[in-house]
C-alpha cells in the first residue's frame, strides 16, 4: 500500500482534445484536504493553452488505448517542464509551468524571515541558558569531586 502524501503536489499535465490532433495544458493538484470531507480532493484548473507538438517519452508507457495503439508520457526537462518541437508550444509550457510556482508578496516574505528570525533567536537563547546551567553543573561537580579525593587523602 502506498504512503498517502501529506502535502500537495501540483503539475502541469496534458489532456488530449477530443476534435484535433492537440492537447490542452492544465494543471493538477492532488491531495488537496477540504475541511468538510475526509477524502482528499483534486483540483483540475484549465490554463487555457493547447499545445500540437509535444515530445512522447516513448520508454514510459501509460496505456494502451481501443485500437491498440501505446500512449505515453510527454517528456519533461529537468525543470519539469514539457518538451515540444515547435517553439510557441514550448513558450505554453514554460508559461503552464509558472502557474504552479507559489508567489509570495513582500509583505508575505517579511512574515515568513520574522518568524524564522525570532525562532534563531529563541534557540540562541535557550541555548545560552542550557550553556549556563551546564557550566554551573560541570563546577559544581568538579568541586565535589575535589572535597572527595582531598577526604580520601587524608585517611590514607
Amino acid at each position: 500500500m502506498r504512503k498517502p502524501l501529506t502535502h500537495t503536489k501540483v503539475t502541469v499535465k496534458l489532456r488530449k482534445s477530443e476534435y484535433r490532433e492537440e492537447w490542452y495544458l492544465v494543471i493538477e493538484s492532488y491531495p488537496v484536504h477540504n475541511p468538510d470531507s475526509n477524502k482528499p480532493g483534486r483540483i483540475i484548473e484549465a490554463v487555457k493553452r493547447t499545445i500540437t507538438t509535444p515530445i512522447w517519452d516513448t520508454t514510459a508507457i501509460t496505456g494502451i488505448d481501443e485500437e491498440g495503439n501505446y500512449k505515453y508520457k510527454p517528456k519533461r526537462d529537468a525543470n519539469g517542464i514539457i518538451q515540444c518541437e515547435s517553439q510557441l508550444d514550448k513558450e505554453a509550457c514554460i508559461y503552464a509551468n509558472k502557474g504552479i510556482a507559489p508567489s509570495f508578496s513582500n509583505s508575505a516574505l517579511k512574515a515568513i524571515f520574522t518568524l524564522f528570525r525570532s525562532n534563531i533567536e529563541a534557540q540562541r537563547e535557550s541555548s545560552a541558558k542550557r550553556s549556563e546551567i551546564n557550566t554551573t553543573n560541570a563546577m559544581s561537580k568538579k568541586s565535589a569531586a575535589k572535597k572527595e579525593g582531598c577526604q580520601e587523602s587524608d585517611i590514607n
